[in-house]
């Protein structure tokens, strides 16, 4: 029997997934060695090649976003008391519809307290942790592929605070953060430079208007990198040489948002159309039913509330899981945790049998948990 056909029928039927081919290994190494690359030659375009210089061009940036970001904060709760009487504490996107954010998701390219990007990026505890996780998944003959999502805050930093150009990077040391990565040979989905082109070429915007998860526009630049990134596995081409199991249909539906409470009238007057009409990806399988992630497959995503919030709370068989499992033509598993940075880990060392029969976890998460603090990243003992 045909070796792919045979990977096939053994992933389908919840079989052992065989170990990294030669083939797979090279590629994994190419795939990292052209990220890096990337990102290398964006800080030789835009920061002359060093690091700190290009950082300190965005201080006025950071400096006049602080007090924005700051105010925004401290009025949360004043505002929930008294919404009539105080000043709206969420950050406006000026796009057509507008977007609202969260204050505190807007702070994380202000958390950091050294002028040198490279030795902040190397002692992040979210970096060490991602690499630890990566060599106790390597040991099992699993890849890692992390993909970090950046909030608008990095997308539309230009309408947001002053000193970033329309498109532009806003943070430098998280770019620095990805690299790092890389060197460790952890591999890494680098989401930004995709959203960027596509907030120049197309009015569609990449989060929700009254909640600060990324859109289904977003959503579909991610499975289409991360596909690309799948096709390496000799598991995933099996899938593709298959009939589709999955169809998709673009739809919209009414979905209020998170933050639909803290908008002022005259901000959900901005919104209404946009919220009434939310644009969504539904994928049905062969048989008509809403997608539905399977318990086992060799491909599972972990990480936060970006992973499964469509699906639980905007329309049944759409999100990441979702897009992704139509783009390889296999259903891919989710083990994820609402604002969760290691929790994921911790639920495989607690039941290991999670982690049978995978050969790639897909760690998706939202750029604000990267700077959270040494504690939010203390991983359990890996065995």
């Amino acid at each position: 029997m045909n070796r792919l056909i045979l990977v096939a029928l053994l992933t389908l039927t919840g079989g052992v997934v065989a170990a990294a081919t030669p083939a797979e290994t090279r590629a994994r190494t190419a795939d990292i060695r052209a990220a890096a690359a990337a990102i290398l030659n964006e800080c030789k375009t835009l920061g002359g090649g060093d690091w700190v210089a290009w950082h300190q061009q965005l201080e006025d940036f950071r400096v006049g976003l602080r007090p924005t970001v700051e105010s925004g904060m401290a009025r949360v709760a004043p505002f929930k008391a008294s919404p009539t009487t105080v000043q709206s504490p969420l950050l406006r996107v000026d796009t057509a519809p507008p977007m609202f954010e969260l204050p505190s998701y807007a702070m994380y390219p202000l958390y950091m307290h050294t002028a040198d990007p490279t030795s902040w990026a190397r002692n992040l505890p979210a970096a060490k942790a991602m690499v630890a996780v990566s060599q106790w998944l390597k040991a099992k003959g699993i890849d890692l592929i992390v993909v970090p999502a950046p909030r608008m805050i990095e997308v539309y930093a230009d309408k947001i605070g002053n000193g970033v150009p329309a498109n532009g990077v806003a943070s430098p040391q998280l770019r620095r953060l990805l690299l790092s990565l890389m060197e460790s040979d952890v591999e890494v989905v680098d989401l930004l430079p995709g959203f960027l082109q596509s907030r120049a070429t197309s009015a569609e915007t990449l989060y929700l208007s009254a909640d600060g998860h990324w859109s289904d526009r977003a959503q579909q630049i991610a499975s289409g990198e991360i596909a690309h990134r799948l096709a390496r596995y000799d598991v995933v081409k099996a899938a593709m040489k298959l009939p589709a199991r999955f169809t998709s249909e673009a739809s919209h539906v009414s979905f209020q948002g998170a933050l639909a409470e803290m908008l002022t009238p005259p901000q959900r007057a901005e919104v209404r159309a946009a919220l009434d009409a939310t644009p969504v990806t539904k994928v049905t399988t062969a048989a008509g039913a809403p997608f539905e992630e399977p318990a086992t497959s060799p491909v599972v995503v972990i990480g936060d509330s970006f992973t499964h919030y469509f699906q639980l709370l905007v329309a049944k068989g759409s999100g990441i899981d979702a897009l992704l499992s139509k783009a390889i033509n296999l259903g891919v598993s989710n083990v994820s945790a609402a604002g969760g940075t290691v929790e994921p880990i911790r639920d495989f060392v607690r039941r290991p049998e999670l982690l049978r029969g995978r050969r790639v976890v897909v760690w998706i998460l939202n750029n604000s948990l990267l700077a959270d603090p040494a504690d939010s990243w203390q991983l359990p003992p890996l065995r």
